[in-house]
């Protein structure tokens, strides 16, 4: 399995890598109507192309009156019943998920960003052939890597000093202002940028999935999501999701040492 990337000008192809979840997101202005009860035959071929299993779940929206921005759970206005179109690879290590307010797609197994993408817009090309009223108005791409190591033999000193041969320093300084190391249940932050045509959340720390227990596994999460809001054409969606996935990129690289490209068997071409 290979990933590509690119790293101070130089391209690196990594052998292996740590990204456990690919989302691809696109949202709707409103519900579709056509597509809450039905999905058209073409729709579902192109699906099934990629993604071989089927399921159709119902799902409930809700309507609620909202007071100073505040949804008010008493005042339900409409409760409304539709359906959801679940395609999913043989292993289950992928989906694509189709209803009225959205397309979904979450790749478990990601190998490389053209076949990522390219699976994506084949379907979604389809879908607004068919239902060529459906406005889109966000755009989101999401990489989730859990940096998991094995442990090791020899005690480690600290949360701190472990990451911080794998992980940019400036990413690991706050474990360092604790007193009691074993006692972290969870460390993660978050910084938010805003690059004008899109915006960007990044998460990274010990998440910690046995919390609130003392965290004692060897996983540090970077999570990268790069989203806009607004009204968009079909090509801006294909324009806009290369954007995200180079700078998506650029931030990955720039939380990683070599140490870890090491594990990750990098190999660098001019």
């Amino acid at each position: 399995m290979c990933v590509f990337t690119e790293c101070g000008g130089i391209y690196v192809e990594y052998k292996n890598h740590y990204l456990t979840n690919a989302i691809l997101r696109i949202d709707f202005v409103s519900l579709e109507e056509s597509l809450k009860e039905s999905l058209k035959p073409e729709v579902k071929n192109i699906c099934t192309k990629y993604f071989p299993i089927s399921e159709n779940r119902q799902v409930e929206f809700k309507q609620v009156r909202v007071n100073n921005g505040i949804p008010q759970a008493d005042n339900l206005i409409k409760l409304e019943k539709n359906m959801e179109w679940h395609f999913l690879g043989i292993r289950r290590e992928k989906e694509i998920t189709i209803s009225s307010k959205a397309v979904v797609m979450n790749f478990k197994e990601y190998k490389t960003f053209d076949d990522f993408k390219n699976q994506f817009f084949e379907v979604f090309d389809v879908l607004t052939q068919h239902y060529p009223d459906i406005k889109i108005n966000r755009i989101g791409l999401r990489y989730v890597d859990q940096i998991k190591l094995p442990l090791e033999k020899r005690k480690r000193k600290s949360w701190s000093s472990y990451w911080g041969k794998y992980i940019n320093s400036c990413l690991v300084k706050n474990l360092q202002f604790v007193d009691d190391d074993l006692a972290i249940t969870r460390g993660m932050n978050s910084i938010e940028m805003n690059y004008g045509n899109y915006m960007l959340r990044f998460q990274y720390g010990i998440y910690n999935e046995d919390y609130p227990a003392p965290n004692k596994k060897n996983i540090f999460i970077l999570d990268t999501d790069v989203y806009s809001m607004g009204l968009f054409s079909i090509d801006d969606t294909k324009i806009l999701v290369d954007i995200y996935h180079q700078q998506a990129e650029k931030w990955f690289e720039k939380s990683i040492k070599q140490e870890l490209r090491k594990k990750m068997e990098a190999i660098e071409n001019e």
